[in-house]
């Protein structure tokens, strides 16, 4: 339920902020999908791990004569991440903002925003979730008109709650590397 809120709440926040953007703007919707090697350090709970994943992603950039910025929604679904010999299954969920500069057929930007994960743990079968901020650097390169493709890497940094293995609240911080492949409509 949690999520479908998240999902409702930032695709209005999206649709408003086109809404409001100068006359002068150019508005461009994208999707894509994005395969990204994650690593993740889980802190008051000595473990790490890492895994791959695909992720996919729909945003609205809104292009000024300089500059661009824009609002964009990642969903990863489940990937397995191993803790202390244990597995756990997580997902997560972001909303970014970007802002960066076009260069012609090469875009360079900034991103920071939000991440909530959700894991499960095979050890007794309790939910966690946890939310945090993300933060980061991406470039795209244009194929053409309608097709590009990207590397982006972010951190992400926050607290799981409910911690299906601890018992209790822990911290966590995921580096990810990922390149993916973008539609503009």
């Amino acid at each position: 339920m949690k999520m479908k809120f998240i999902l409702m709440a930032s695709s209005l926040c999206m649709v408003g902020a086109t809404a409001y953007a100068e006359e002068t703007a150019k508005h461009q919707f994208y999707a894509g999908l994005a395969f990204a090697h994650n690593d993740h350090e889980f802190r008051d709970f000595p473990s790490e791990g890492s895994d791959t994943a695909f992720s996919g992603f729909a945003g609205v950039r809104i292009n000024q004569p300089s500059f661009f910025y824009g609002f964009e929604l990642e969903y990863q679904p489940g990937q397995e991440v191993g803790v202390a010999g244990f597995t756990q299954d997580g997902e997560q969920l972001r909303f970014k903002v970007q802002a960066g500069k076009d260069f012609g057929v090469v875009k360079a930007y900034g991103v920071i925003g939000a991440v909530r994960q959700d894991f499960q743990s095979d050890v007794n079968g309790n939910d966690g979730h946890g939310t945090g901020i993300t933060f980061g650097l991406g470039a795209e390169y244009d194929i053409s008109n309608h097709f590009a493709v990207r590397v982006e890497a972010l951190v992400d940094s926050g607290t799981i709650f409910d911690a299906p293995l601890v018992g209790g609240d822990y911290g966590f911080t995921n580096t990810r590397v990922a390149l993916g492949g973008i539609y503009k409509f």
